[in-house]
Protein backbone atom coordinates (compact mmCIF):
# COMPACT_ATOMS: atom_id res chain seq x y z
CA UNK A 1 0.00 0.00 0.00
CA UNK A 2 1.18 3.54 -0.74
CA UNK A 3 1.27 6.18 2.00
CA UNK A 4 1.31 9.92 1.21
CA UNK A 5 3.76 11.87 3.36
CA UNK A 6 4.59 15.55 3.40
CA UNK A 7 8.30 16.22 2.91
CA UNK A 8 10.04 17.90 5.81
CA UNK A 9 10.21 21.69 5.38
CA UNK A 10 7.61 21.86 2.59
CA UNK A 11 3.98 22.86 2.65
CA UNK A 12 2.37 21.69 -0.51
CA UNK A 13 3.76 18.67 -2.26
CA UNK A 14 3.63 15.05 -1.24
CA UNK A 15 5.77 12.02 -2.04
CA UNK A 16 4.67 8.39 -2.17
CA UNK A 17 6.51 5.84 0.01
CA UNK A 18 5.84 2.10 -0.53
CA UNK A 19 5.10 0.15 2.69
CA UNK A 20 7.12 -3.06 3.22
CA UNK A 21 5.51 -6.15 1.67
CA UNK A 22 4.02 -8.48 4.29
CA UNK A 23 6.26 -11.42 5.16
CA UNK A 24 5.24 -15.07 4.70
CA UNK A 25 4.71 -15.35 8.45
CA UNK A 26 2.38 -12.36 8.45
CA UNK A 27 0.45 -13.71 5.49
CA UNK A 28 0.10 -17.15 7.07
CA UNK A 29 -0.23 -16.22 10.73
CA UNK A 30 -3.31 -18.45 11.40
CA UNK A 31 -1.57 -21.45 9.82
CA UNK A 32 1.62 -20.83 11.79
CA UNK A 33 -0.35 -20.62 15.03
CA UNK A 34 -2.17 -23.88 14.30
CA UNK A 35 1.07 -25.66 13.39
CA UNK A 36 2.73 -24.37 16.55
CA UNK A 37 -0.14 -25.68 18.67
CA UNK A 38 0.06 -29.09 16.96
CA UNK A 39 3.84 -29.22 17.45
CA UNK A 40 3.55 -28.40 21.13
CA UNK A 41 0.86 -31.06 21.50
CA UNK A 42 3.06 -33.66 19.79
CA UNK A 43 5.99 -32.83 22.04
CA UNK A 44 3.76 -33.03 25.10
CA UNK A 45 2.34 -36.40 24.07
CA UNK A 46 5.81 -37.77 23.28
CA UNK A 47 7.12 -36.59 26.64
CA UNK A 48 4.14 -38.07 28.48
CA UNK A 49 4.56 -41.35 26.60
CA UNK A 50 8.26 -41.46 27.46
CA UNK A 51 7.55 -40.84 31.14
CA UNK A 52 4.83 -43.52 31.13
CA UNK A 53 7.09 -46.04 29.35
CA UNK A 54 9.95 -45.46 31.77
CA UNK A 55 7.58 -45.83 34.70
CA UNK A 56 6.07 -49.05 33.35
CA UNK A 57 9.48 -50.44 32.46
CA UNK A 58 10.65 -49.83 36.02
CA UNK A 59 7.58 -51.59 37.41
CA UNK A 60 8.18 -54.50 35.03
CA UNK A 61 11.81 -54.89 36.10
CA UNK A 62 10.86 -54.73 39.77
CA UNK A 63 8.12 -57.35 39.39
CA UNK A 64 10.42 -59.59 37.34
CA UNK A 65 13.15 -59.35 39.96
CA UNK A 66 10.64 -60.35 42.64
CA UNK A 67 9.72 -63.42 40.61
CA UNK A 68 13.38 -64.27 40.07
CA UNK A 69 14.01 -64.06 43.83
CA UNK A 70 11.50 -66.87 44.25
CA UNK A 71 12.85 -68.85 41.29
CA UNK A 72 16.40 -68.58 42.65
CA UNK A 73 15.46 -69.74 46.14
CA UNK A 74 17.47 -72.83 47.13
CA UNK A 75 16.10 -76.36 47.22
CA UNK A 76 16.69 -77.76 50.68
CA UNK A 77 18.03 -81.28 50.49
CA UNK A 78 16.83 -83.89 53.01
CA UNK A 79 18.83 -83.59 56.20
CA UNK A 80 20.29 -80.26 55.18
CA UNK A 81 20.16 -77.51 57.79
CA UNK A 82 17.80 -74.67 57.02
CA UNK A 83 19.35 -71.43 55.83
CA UNK A 84 18.62 -68.67 58.37
CA UNK A 85 16.28 -65.94 57.14
CA UNK A 86 16.05 -67.53 53.69
CA UNK A 87 13.07 -69.01 51.91
CA UNK A 88 13.76 -72.58 50.82
CA UNK A 89 11.74 -75.24 49.02
CA UNK A 90 11.57 -78.98 49.34
CA UNK A 91 11.27 -79.53 45.57
CA UNK A 92 11.70 -77.66 42.31
CA UNK A 93 8.01 -78.20 41.61
CA UNK A 94 7.04 -76.48 44.86
CA UNK A 95 9.28 -73.55 44.08
CA UNK A 96 7.93 -73.33 40.54
CA UNK A 97 4.37 -73.30 41.86
CA UNK A 98 5.16 -70.06 43.72
CA UNK A 99 7.25 -68.47 40.96
CA UNK A 100 5.06 -69.33 37.97
CA UNK A 101 2.11 -67.02 38.71
CA UNK A 102 4.52 -64.17 39.35
CA UNK A 103 6.19 -64.68 35.96
CA UNK A 104 2.82 -65.07 34.24
CA UNK A 105 1.64 -61.79 35.77
CA UNK A 106 4.71 -59.90 34.57
CA UNK A 107 4.46 -61.45 31.10
CA UNK A 108 0.78 -60.56 30.80
CA UNK A 109 1.01 -57.01 32.14
CA UNK A 110 4.34 -55.96 30.66
CA UNK A 111 4.75 -58.07 27.53
CA UNK A 112 5.89 -55.04 25.52
CA UNK A 113 8.93 -54.59 27.73
CA UNK A 114 12.11 -56.66 27.98
CA UNK A 115 11.27 -57.83 31.50
CA UNK A 116 7.88 -59.05 30.32
CA UNK A 117 9.40 -61.02 27.46
CA UNK A 118 11.95 -62.58 29.81
CA UNK A 119 9.12 -63.43 32.20
CA UNK A 120 7.32 -65.35 29.46
CA UNK A 121 10.38 -67.58 29.03
CA UNK A 122 10.61 -68.27 32.75
CA UNK A 123 6.87 -68.86 32.93
CA UNK A 124 7.44 -71.67 30.46
CA UNK A 125 10.32 -73.11 32.48
CA UNK A 126 8.38 -73.03 35.74
CA UNK A 127 5.26 -74.50 34.14
CA UNK A 128 7.43 -77.35 32.93
CA UNK A 129 8.86 -77.81 36.44
CA UNK A 130 5.30 -78.01 37.74
CA UNK A 131 4.40 -80.67 35.20
CA UNK A 132 1.93 -78.40 33.38
CA UNK A 133 2.84 -79.47 29.85
CA UNK A 134 0.19 -77.42 28.03
CA UNK A 135 1.17 -74.15 29.72
CA UNK A 136 4.88 -74.89 29.33
CA UNK A 137 4.56 -75.48 25.59
CA UNK A 138 2.41 -72.39 25.08
CA UNK A 139 4.77 -70.10 26.98
CA UNK A 140 7.95 -71.52 25.43
CA UNK A 141 6.46 -71.15 21.95
CA UNK A 142 5.79 -67.49 22.67
CA UNK A 143 9.31 -67.02 24.03
CA UNK A 144 10.77 -68.71 20.95
CA UNK A 145 9.17 -66.05 18.72
CA UNK A 146 10.37 -63.08 20.78
CA UNK A 147 11.64 -60.09 18.82
CA UNK A 148 14.75 -60.37 20.99
CA UNK A 149 16.83 -62.87 19.01
CA UNK A 150 18.88 -64.01 22.00
CA UNK A 151 15.80 -64.68 24.10
CA UNK A 152 14.11 -66.40 21.18
CA UNK A 153 17.06 -68.78 20.84
CA UNK A 154 16.84 -69.65 24.54
CA UNK A 155 13.13 -70.25 24.11
CA UNK A 156 13.78 -72.53 21.15
CA UNK A 157 16.32 -74.58 23.09
CA UNK A 158 13.90 -75.05 25.98
CA UNK A 159 11.09 -75.86 23.57
CA UNK A 160 13.21 -78.43 21.73
CA UNK A 161 14.10 -80.09 25.03
CA UNK A 162 10.43 -80.07 26.00
CA UNK A 163 9.48 -81.82 22.76
CA UNK A 164 12.16 -84.47 23.17
CA UNK A 165 11.20 -85.14 26.79
CA UNK A 166 7.56 -85.57 25.77
CA UNK A 167 8.27 -88.07 23.03
CA UNK A 168 7.99 -85.57 20.18
CA UNK A 169 11.58 -86.03 19.09
CA UNK A 170 11.08 -85.09 15.44
CA UNK A 171 9.75 -81.68 16.48
CA UNK A 172 12.61 -81.22 18.90
CA UNK A 173 15.20 -82.11 16.28
CA UNK A 174 13.65 -79.60 13.87
CA UNK A 175 13.88 -76.83 16.46
CA UNK A 176 17.51 -77.69 17.26
CA UNK A 177 18.35 -77.44 13.56
CA UNK A 178 16.66 -74.05 13.47
CA UNK A 179 18.92 -72.81 16.27
CA UNK A 180 21.98 -74.25 14.52
CA UNK A 181 21.02 -72.31 11.40
CA UNK A 182 20.31 -69.12 13.40
CA UNK A 183 22.82 -68.90 16.27
CA UNK A 184 22.90 -65.95 18.66
CA UNK A 185 25.17 -64.64 21.38
CA UNK A 186 22.99 -66.51 23.88
CA UNK A 187 23.05 -69.86 22.07
CA UNK A 188 25.86 -70.76 19.69
CA UNK A 189 25.48 -73.20 16.83
CA UNK A 190 27.76 -75.64 18.61
CA UNK A 191 25.69 -75.49 21.80
CA UNK A 192 22.67 -76.49 19.76
CA UNK A 193 24.71 -79.21 18.01
CA UNK A 194 25.67 -80.70 21.38
CA UNK A 195 22.04 -80.79 22.48
CA UNK A 196 21.00 -82.32 19.17
CA UNK A 197 23.79 -84.88 19.34
CA UNK A 198 22.71 -85.91 22.84
CA UNK A 199 19.20 -86.39 21.48
CA UNK A 200 20.46 -88.46 18.54
CA UNK A 201 22.80 -90.72 20.54
CA UNK A 202 20.32 -93.51 21.10
CA UNK A 203 18.39 -93.32 17.83
CA UNK A 204 20.99 -92.10 15.31
CA UNK A 205 24.43 -92.71 16.84
CA UNK A 206 26.23 -92.11 13.56
CA UNK A 207 24.60 -88.70 13.17
CA UNK A 208 25.45 -87.95 16.79
CA UNK A 209 29.14 -88.75 16.22
CA UNK A 210 29.21 -86.51 13.16
CA UNK A 211 27.77 -83.67 15.20
CA UNK A 212 30.28 -84.20 18.00
CA UNK A 213 33.11 -84.30 15.47
CA UNK A 214 31.97 -81.03 13.93
CA UNK A 215 31.89 -79.36 17.33
CA UNK A 216 35.32 -80.76 18.21
CA UNK A 217 36.87 -79.58 14.93
CA UNK A 218 35.44 -76.07 15.10
CA UNK A 219 35.66 -75.44 18.84
CA UNK A 220 38.68 -77.29 20.20
CA UNK A 221 39.56 -75.05 23.16
CA UNK A 222 36.14 -74.31 24.65
CA UNK A 223 33.89 -76.29 26.96
CA UNK A 224 31.78 -77.35 23.98
CA UNK A 225 34.84 -78.75 22.22
CA UNK A 226 35.95 -80.58 25.34
CA UNK A 227 32.53 -82.15 25.81
CA UNK A 228 32.52 -83.26 22.18
CA UNK A 229 36.00 -84.75 22.57
CA UNK A 230 34.92 -86.71 25.65
CA UNK A 231 31.84 -87.99 23.85
CA UNK A 232 33.88 -89.14 20.87
CA UNK A 233 36.38 -90.90 23.13
CA UNK A 234 33.60 -92.65 24.99
CA UNK A 235 34.44 -91.11 28.35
Amino acid sequence: MDIQTRPSGTTGSFTRVSAPAPTWLEQNRPLVIRLSIVLVAIIFVALAASIWANNQSGKARSAFNDAMDVYDAPIQQPGQAAVPNAKTYATAAARAADANPLFENVASKYGFFKAGQNARYFAGLTANDMGNAAAAEADLKKASTSRDAALASLGKMALASFYVNHGRTDQGVAVYHDVIDHPTLAVSANAARLALAATEESTNPQDARQLYAKVKDSDKTTAAGQIATQKLSGK
